[in-house]
């Protein structure tokens, strides 16, 4: 993956907004931004203890981390509190991708690539 923004991918992203939103091809592009976004195979993000001892994890929300990071954050605090897992955060724990347990539910992660 590339850590700068290039045309290739500005003119995917730019086909989906206006797909979306047609009226958006009035505007003029002042500049761009790019960043890196964690995304895991089933986009879905794990919440859960790592195989280190002691080492949690809270990543891979992808786009929509900023809407749900304060349910995960939750989420994380009472599987810190009470040593397991709830019924909401079991199927984000990382032994998922081992167990071949993967949440397919790409779709409602909002995650657009």
């Amino acid at each position: 993956y590339a850590q700068r923004g290039n045309l290739p991918t500005l003119e995917t992203v730019i086909a989906g907004v206006l797909e979306m939103f047609p009226i958006f091809g009035q505007l003029k592009l002042m500049r761009q931004w790019a960043g890196i976004v964690d995304v895991v195979p089933d986009s879905s993000p794990i919440i859960g203890e790592s195989p280190l001892p002691n080492l949690f994890l809270n990543c891979g929300w992808g786009t929509g981390g900023f809407k749900a990071i304060p349910a995960g954050g939750t989420l994380l605090a009472n599987l810190l509190a009470s040593g397991k897992h709830n019924d909401i955060s079991r199927p984000f724990d990382l032994d998922r991708f081992a167990s071949g347990r993967l949440i397919d539910e790409a779709a409602g992660s909002g995650i657009a690539h």
